[in-house]
């Protein structure tokens, strides 16, 4: 069975300059966004525009914005195929 904790790096994450300055894009896998949990480090929503399932769902190449009332804070963007 596919083990969804892998560690392998499956998203690419892109902050809005604007709001974070020149924080580099970083690569993280579906494992780390789930053992971080909802409410944690990357402000996983239970219910809501960031959820695992957004994650779990994305297709190659798709993008997740994640907005803030101010506009966009980061990008996650599905760059890897995991089986």
């Amino acid at each position: 069975m596919f083990n969804k904790l892998t560690k392998e790096k499956e998203f690419l994450v892109v902050w809005n300059k604007d709001s974070y300055g020149d924080v580099k894009p970083k690569e993280v896998s579906l494992g780390e966004f789930k053992a971080d949990g909802v409410g944690g480090d990357w402000n996983i929503d239970k219910d809501g525009e960031f959820t695992i399932d957004h994650l779990e769902n994305l297709e190659l190449g798709d993008t997740l914005k994640v907005c803030s009332p101010f506009g966009w804070d980061i990008k996650v963007i599905k760059i890897k195929e995991v089986s």
